[in-house]
This record gives structure tokens, C-alpha cells and sequence, in this order.
């Protein structure tokens, strides 16, 4: 999905600039995209504007929310992830950016997967799958 994530500019706070290199995966949409960092609340969300790369050439501004909402009364275990993104079609005939919706949903869900890993490792798929392979492979648990 993502074959490098680099700041240029800054340490991730407002102002930093990064730069994500997009593997196989996107390449075909996207293949790098130069960022700036304008708002981060750590452990709630991150605001950032495209400001150089392939979205910047269909839609400008290019403006991304990646947002976590801690569910009342569990906060420490579960949220609600929120992907928002404003955007300007450069001409009247460019579509939506729905590949970059499908990256995002990707992105959440590989961060929810080894989110799983670390918080319930008993409750996630690469757990459930990695027991279901040493079962095949020993025989079953004992």
C-alpha cells in the first residue's frame, strides 16, 4: 500500500510537510503526494492539504481529515474512525477521488487490524489467522 512515508519539512506537528511514496497497490492512481500538516490533535486527528504530486494535478485544494473518536464509556479500547476530505475538481468532467476513498478505508482497516493485534490479539484476523495456520500445520492445539 505504502512503500515510504518521509517528512521533508517538521517532525508530524502543524507546518511539517511529508512526503508518502504509494506502492503497487495505488500506483496507478497515485504515486506520490507531498503533504502539509495543518492541524494535529495527538491521539484524535490529523488535518493536511495536498500540496504537491498526482492529487494535486485533478483536485485542488486537496484537503484530508483522519479523525479517532474515543466511544463513550470504552474509550480506551474503541473509537470511530472518520475519514473527510474536501476537494476541487480542476475541470467540470473529473470524478469524485473515489480510489483515494477506497485508500483511506484500506488504510483505517490495516490500522484497525494491527490495532487488534497489539489491544486483543485473540480478537484479531491476523491472530485468527495465524492460529488457523498452526492448527492445520500441527494437527490442532493441544
Amino acid at each position: 500500500m505504502l512503500d515510504s512515508a518521509q517528512y521533508i519539512e517538521g517532525d508530524g506537528s502543524s507546518g511539517s510537510l511529508r512526503l508518502l511514496k504509494f506502492g503497487p497497490v495505488f500506483s496507478n492512481y497515485v504515486k506520490e503526494s507531498t503533504e502539509l500538516i495543518e492541524i494535529v490533535e495527538h491521539g484524535r486527528s490529523v488535518t493536511y492539504r495536498v500540496t504537491d504530486g498526482d492529487l494535486i494535478k485533478m483536485y485542488d485544494p486537496y484537503r484530508v481529515n483522519f479523525s479517532f473518536i474515543p466511544i463513550k464509556g470504552n474509550e480506551r479500547e474503541k473509537c470511530i474512525a472518520q475519514w473527510r476530505t474536501e476537494f476541487v475538481p480542476l475541470t467540470p468532467k473529473m470524478p469524485p477521488p473515489i480510489e483515494a476513498r477506497d485508500a483511506a478505508i484500506s488504510f483505517l482497516r490495516c490500522f484497525d487490524n494491527f490495532h487488534q493485534t497489539i489491544v486483543k490479539p485473540e480478537s484479531s484476523a491476523v491472530y485468527k489467522s495465524l492460529v488457523s495456520k498452526r492448527d492445520v500445520q500441527s494437527g490442532g492445539l493441544r
